[in-house]
Order: C-alpha cells, then structure tokens, then sequence
C-alpha cells in the first residue's frame, strides 16, 4: 500500500478515524483509494462506502467525537464533511462489490482497483471529469479495458442502464476538459489519455 501518496493532513485525519466503529462499517473507494493502490498521483479527500444502510446522525455523532467536523451536508443514506479539515463523504451504494475489500492499517477496508474501474465508467456516464478519466486509464492500461467494461457490466448488472450512453462517455472529454490534471506523480499527459481511450474503446463489443 502506497501510504507515501497520503499528506501529514491526510495522516492525521486517519490516525483519528482508526478503530472507529462507525467507518469501520464502510469501505474506502475513489481516487485516493486507486493512489494507496498505485500511487500514480495525490488526492486530497476519501470516499467511504457502504451497501448497507447506516443511520447518518450516528455516524456524524462518532466522527464528532474523534475529530473536528464542519461543513457538514446531510440526506438519507449520504454524509458530506470536513473531518479534520479533510473533506470525506460516506455514501450508501447497494450495488455488489466484485471481489471481497482488502484490509486497511486504519481498521476500515479497500476496494479492489478492479471494483475503482467499474465505479469509474459510472462516473464517467454522469459527469465525466479529467481525474476519472486519468485514474481509468491507469485502470484500464493494467487490467485491459475489455475487462474493466466487463466488470462494469458485472456491477451494474440489472439496473437498465444504457450501454451506448457509457461506452460514448469513454471518449466524451468535452466535460473534462476544462478541469486541471490532478497532481500526479507518475507523469502522463492529457493528449495521452485521450488518445489511449479513442484507440482502446475500439476494443470493447457491445
């Protein structure tokens, strides 16, 4: 685990999240979940979550006796704060994990990069961002984009979801292309994410 990826803010915020029972109920997903995995780049929030349903008001209680939150946002079965000064969200996400998560040094556990790749072309399909697009290429670039499709279709597998949408989304970057590269540590250009995906959707057959 790339824990090098983490800033002292990060690592703080974490050493206070340990052993928590509250987030130890969910999972750790998202770009920096694919840098602990990688350390292709740096992310500054954590993403937790979870396919069982959680009452909101008492894991905001548990994370307020840990550490300093603010910012708090708040609906049914989704918690968006600052924890620590680190922007964290825990989201209930019924869909079935792929492979088993791994565990973590901090008690809560890590998803696979393969179970990231799926969550990615999702994110993709809704709004595609410059960060997704670039943590999906190092995805894809390991594991092979048929097979990251695949484990697209895997995850979502009976929610109607339309596949023409999200195999265009993949070579769609109008949305991103006003974002900032993320910070990165393993150096790649914007031109060449693009061109990776135009040349390796070719790939995948519907």
């Amino acid at each position: 685990m790339r824990k090098d990826i983490l800033n002292k803010r990060q690592t703080s915020a974490l050493a206070l999240l340990k052993g928590s029972p509250e987030v130890n109920k969910f999972y750790l997903a998202g770009g920096t979940a694919l840098a602990l995995h990688l350390g292709h780049r740096y992310s500054k929030d954590f993403d937790f979550f979870t396919d069982k349903q959680f009452k909101v008001a008492n894991l905001l209680r548990g994370l307020q006796r840990r550490g300093k939150c603010q910012d708090i946002r708040k609906d049914w079965g989704t918690l968006f704060l600052e924890f620590d000064t680190i922007l964290c969200s825990f989201i209930f996400y019924k869909y079935p994990l792929l492979d088993p998560p791994s565990p973590t040094p901090w008690g809560f556990e890590i998803v696979s990069m393969r179970e990231i790749g799926a969550m990615k072309i999702m994110a993709i399909g809704d709004r595609g961002r410059k960060r997704d697009f670039v943590d999906l290429y190092f995805i894809a670039r390991d594991l092979g984009i048929e097979n990251v499709w695949q484990d697209f279709e895997t995850k979502y597998a009976g929610t109607g979801y339309d596949s023409y949408h999200f195999l265009r989304a993949l070579t769609y970057f109008a949305d991103a292309e006003t974002d900032d590269m993320p910070d990165m540590i393993s150096k790649i250009t914007w031109k060449e994410v693009t061109k990776f995906f135009e040349k390796e959707v070719r790939k995948i057959v519907l």
